[in-house]
């Protein structure tokens, strides 16, 4: 192997190390990452449904054309039951059940209430939301079904079941911040601030539960 492919490949393999301020990263050509990690938590019960998401450090948004995602209501039940939603993007609930029941699906949720209405099957109806947060929504005809709607301002994420590792695609180089939203009310993360210009791996992100007040 010659100096300038040893160049081409040194040019592909990096470390950084995460410290007290956030990530720093050496510089690279790449215009586009894959950020990994890791989501710990010290807990016997640790939450589960958390989706991880970046933003710019100076405006928290980054830019997006959300794309529409359905909800589908089959054998009672919402499928899929979480789903993230880019911020102004909008979901369709459909109606797909076999026999003739009918859904009324709503929710309370702050910044993205809404109320359907009574839904035949075949109907199929859009929401949009407008306010990032988590949008707890139900069937006000069948009690046992629930889902959630996680509404991030940002097009790059990662859904995990538990705490644990994560991947996110095609992030653009520059500064971002890393993001936690969980369902569980008990538990918050702090962000961690990263310089992207290549691959990464290893952010380590930790869960913490909040203080009662």
């Amino acid at each position: 192997m010659d100096g300038r492919s040893l160049w081409r490949l040194f040019g592909i393999v990096f470390c950084f190390v995460v410290t007290s301020s956030g990530v720093i990263l050496p510089a690279s050509k790449s215009q586009a990452a894959t950020l990994s990690g890791e989501i710990t938590v010290k807990s016997k019960r640790p939450p589960r449904n958390l989706v991880v998401y970046l933003t710019r450090p100076d405006d928290g948004t980054a830019a997006a054309k959300p794309k529409p995602v359905q909800i589908h209501q089959r054998d009672r039940k919402f499928s899929p039951s979480r789903i993230v939603v880019v911020q102004g993007g909008a979901v369709e609930f459909v109606n797909d059940e076999e026999q003739d029941i009918d859904h009324n699906v709503y929710s309370l949720s702050k910044g993205n209430k809404f109320d359907i209405g009574l839904a035949a099957r075949g109907a199929g109806d859009q929401v949009f939301f407008t306010k990032p947060g988590i949008v707890k929504y139900f069937c006000s005809v069948h009690k046992n079904m629930e889902g959630t709607v996680f509404v991030v301002p940002s097009p790059h994420f990662a859904i995990l079941k538990k705490p644990g590792d994560f991947e996110i695609l095609d992030v653009p180089d520059g500064d971002w911040v890393v993001n936690v939203s969980i369902s569980h009310r008990r538990y918050k993360a702090s962000p961690v601030r990263v310089t992207i210009a290549g691959d990464t791996e290893d952010v380590v992100v930790k869960l913490k539960k909040k203080s009662r007040k």
